[in-house]
């Protein structure tokens, strides 16, 4: 009687569309990641999970980095889903603080994954033209949007170089979680977001006299900034 239900339980596994199949295969090696860090993941477990036999995994992904590139995709496509526009109620300032600090709650809820992307990831010669560069791109892509109001507000600095200012910021966040990461200490995610974003803001900010001019007067020059501006953004596409 065991064996006949275990056969009938193997026959509705084998009878699973392929996206549920996929979908149960993602999930459990998402559990695994999580669990035992890249390194240690290993795909008999995540079969195991996922209620396959090993060969089965092999036949939805061809290696092991293979599955795991799946798995940061669909973690990413959920941030990005996640992911409301920072609000403009404060400023530039605030608005740089509240996305900082998003994305140092993102690498403490998910540090496996981070780890795993900038450490397998983005090293590998194809990174640039993969789908993870992409998304990686449309997360940073709303610093930038924040960087171009401010500068054709009059509020940052007109010429900042775009690509480095970016880079900058969440090369600072890396840094700052790197340890963390590496299961070598931890942070407060609060007193991090505060710190980068002042010493971001303070050195990107306009400091010149009617840097934020107000009045009839200073529409024309702001038209002339944003058009300035817009001439940047284009240098910082690639």
């Amino acid at each position: 009687m065991v064996k006949t239900q275990s056969r009938s339980t193997d026959k509705r596994r084998s009878r699973l569309p392929r996206a549920q199949r996929t979908s149960d295969i993602l999930r459990a090696a998402e559990e695994v990641l999580e669990q035992s860090g890249y390194e240690n993941a290993a795909v008999a477990e995540v079969a195991r999970r996922a209620g396959v036999v090993e060969g089965t995994v092999y036949h939805y992904f061809e290696t092991k980095r293979d599955l795991y590139v799946a798995v940061a995709e669909g973690w990413y496509k959920r941030v990005l889903d996640g992911m409301a526009p920072a609000t403009r109620r404060g400023g530039v300032r605030a608005a740089l603080r509240e996305v900082i600090h998003r994305e140092l709650l993102i690498i403490r809820a998910s540090p496996a994954v981070v780890r795993f992307i900038l450490m397998e990831v983005r090293p590998h010669p194809d990174y640039r033209h993969s789908r993870l560069f992409a998304m990686s791109r449309e997360f940073t892509s709303e610093i930038t949007r924040i960087l171009t109001d401010g500068m054709a507000s009059g509020e940052l600095a007109e010429h900042l170089p775009m690509r480095e200012a970016r880079d900058m910021i969440f090369g600072g966040i890396e840094h700052r979680t790197w340890a963390f990461l590496r299961d070598e200490g931890d942070f407060d995610a609060e007193r991090a977001a505060d710190a980068i974003s002042h010493i971001v803001y303070n050195g990107l900010r306009n400091t010149s006299e009617g840097a934020a001019g107000e009045g009839h007067d200073a529409l024309p020059e702001r038209v002339a900034r944003l058009e300035r501006v817009v001439a940047l953004l284009g240098e910082a596409k690639a």
